[in-house]
């Protein structure tokens, strides 16, 4: 039974990735602009936790990610990723 269980525990954590339970203190996006010529943006999430704080940075191309949309040198369209997290 105690194996079983294990397997089961196992499986949940390589289908379901990571879990962090806190609270969203900031989120926000930033345009890079790469030495090559292209673009990169950078959505950032800082989330509370009771003893200290979780950073975490997720990286984009715009030109393979349409929701992401670039107007005049700012991120546009990125705050559908803030919501999803």
């Amino acid at each position: 039974m105690a194996t079983e269980q294990k397997r089961n525990a196992s499986d949940w954590h390589n289908a379901h990735g990571f879990f962090v339970r806190g609270t969203i203190v900031f989120s926000g996006a930033k345009l890079i602009n790469k030495k090559d010529g292209g673009q990169l943006v950078i959505v950032k999430h800082e989330i509370a936790l009771k003893p200290g704080l979780v950073v975490w940075q997720e990286f984009y191309d715009p030109e393979k990610t349409p929701e992401i949309k670039i107007l005049n040198g700012e991120v546009m369209g990125a705050s559908q990723f803030f919501s999803k997290r």
